[in-house]
């Protein structure tokens, strides 16, 4: 949580995975991204796939847009944990998790509606 803002930020989870996947924490980082799967993950709209940057400690949206960063370091976050640990299935295939993120970071406008992350 965001103390000084009062809110869950993207940047912020994805940081604590990135702990998570340090400390050799899996059970932690799986809470932490299935809360952002959960709360912050857009499932439809201009910005479906992409996550909510911000969101009451509760889950209820604050934003409706992405920031960048935290779709990177979410993918990022992902690959090193399948790295570590190996996939799962679901939410816990992170490796798939990752590379679908990234697909449609890159893709959309494309191949999917929507703008690109980085256009």
């Amino acid at each position: 949580m965001d103390t000084g803002n009062e809110d869950v930020r993207t940047e912020g989870m994805s940081y604590a995975m990135m702990l998570a996947v340090q400390y050799d924490r899996q059970d932690v980082f799986d809470r932490l991204w299935g809360w952002a799967m959960r709360y912050m993950y857009m499932d439809s709209g201009p910005h479906a796939h992409y996550f909510a940057w911000s969101v009451q400690p509760d889950g209820t949206p604050n934003a409706q847009g992405p920031a960048p960063d935290g779709e990177e370091y979410f993918a990022m976050d992902l690959l090193l944990a399948s790295r570590r640990w190996g996939d799962g299935s679901g939410v816990h295939a992170y490796s798939m998790q990752a590379r679908q993120l990234l697909d449609y970071c890159l893709h959309k406008g494309n191949r999917y509606d929507g703008e690109p992350m980085w256009g």
